[in-house]
């Protein structure tokens, strides 16, 4: 654990510990390569399988509950297949276990929310990640050659001075 410093009108002042901060990851999966990037490529009508990474932090211990909440939003001429979304947690160890069924997903036009109330009653432990997956499928308007899908991802959690975002 390191503490987060800032230098704040000539005095160093620590704003909390590192170790609260969980990192996170959108990646979308190349049709051609088959690799997970931060960009992918695909041809008309080819379905675009999307993930999500959260890497829980150290201090995830510190909390009692431990919720994350992870938001999702997507161009327009993306749609989403809700019965693809899954939620699995991957153990440092490299094991794996399905959270679907205590994630609360909500889906609104071009966005989507997955929230877990409560990790510390699942296998969770620090260093390990939650995974969400799904599957986007293009519209005409987005075939080959048009211009890129932007999308973004981010994440709320508790943290030393109330709700965290990353």
């Amino acid at each position: 654990r390191r503490p987060l410093l800032a230098w704040v009108d000539g005095a160093l002042v620590e704003l909390g510990d590192k170790a609260d901060t969980p990192t996170l990851v959108k990646e979308v999966k190349d049709n051609v390569t088959g690799t997970w990037s931060d960009s992918g490529t695909y041809g008309s009508g080819q379905a675009l399988e999307y993930r999500l990474t959260i890497t829980l932090p150290l201090s995830m211990e510190s909390y009692d509950p431990y919720w994350i909440e992870l938001h999702d939003t997507w161009d327009a001429r993306l749609s989403l297949d809700e019965g693809s979304v899954r939620v699995a947690l991957v153990a440092q160890s490299g094991g794996e276990k399905d959270l679907t069924a205590v994630t609360r997903v909500s889906v609104d036009g071009t966005s989507l929310t997955a929230r877990i109330d409560d990790l510390r009653s699942t296998p969770a432990a620090p260093g390990d990640a939650l995974v969400l997956t799904y599957t986007m499928y293009p519209d005409a308007q987005s075939a080959p050659g048009s211009a890129g899908l932007v999308n973004e991802a981010w994440a709320n959690f508790p943290s030393w001075d109330g709700d965290g975002e990353t």
